[in-house]
Parts: C-alpha cells; sequence; structure tokens
C-alpha cells in the first residue's frame, strides 16, 4: 500500500469534513486492509461449522463493516471515490492472493 502511495502520489481533498489526514490518498489504505481482513473472515466463516444462517448473516455484516468503512472515507473527504474503489480492488487482489497461499500452506500441513 505504501509504495503504490508513493507511485501514485495523489494529494488528498482540500476540505475534509472534520480532520486533515496525513499522506497520500491514492488508494485508500482503509479501504485496502478492511477488504483484506473482513474477506478473509468472511473465508474462515464459510469454512467454520456454524450453521448457515448464521455464515449468510456475519458474511452479510462483514461485507457492511467493508461497504461502511469505504463510505465514511468519501464521507469525510479524506479521500475520493476512485481511491476507496481501488483500494477495494487492490484489497480483493491481495486477498485472493493470500488466500492462495494460504490453501496451498493448508494442504502441506
Amino acid at each position: 500500500m505504501l509504495l503504490l502511495k508513493q507511485l501514485f502520489r495523489r494529494k488528498r481533498p482540500e476540505l475534509p469534513l472534520l480532520f486533515a489526514a496525513k499522506g497520500m490518498s491514492f488508494p485508500s489504505g482503509h479501504a485496502m486492509m478492511s477488504t483484506c481482513f473482513y474477506g478473509f473472515l468472511s473465508h474462515i466463516l464459510l469454512q467454520s461449522n456454524y450453521g448457515p444462517v448464521l455464515q449468510i448473516f456475519l458474511g452479510i455484516a462483514c461485507i457492511a463493516l467493508i461497504l461502511g468503512i469505504g463510505f465514511s472515507r468519501v464521507y469525510l473527504q479524506v479521500h475520493y471515490l476512485s481511491d476507496v474503489i481501488a483500494g477495494f480492488i487492490i484489497g480483493t487482489a491481495w486477498l485472493y492472493l493470500a488466500l492462495q497461499v494460504f490453501n496451498k500452506l493448508e494442504v502441506v500441513v
């Protein structure tokens, strides 16, 4: 994420709603990390022995958290919408890669 921020060096919106955020804007680190964390949590929930109703409920809750965090970044005017969308896309790609490695390690162990 830090490498991408330094590569693009996009400045943040000039008039944040509350406080000015530090660093570069593109891509949104909050969107990226929430996608990775709650996406991985969803994967673990799907592999669990919880009933299907609880799995669906918790999966929807994880998706709502990811979208809510992304929305908050735009609402607070510390990111542009394109920053958040890019964060979601990059976070999803990173999650996919991490799950591939995780599944390979799981087979070996």
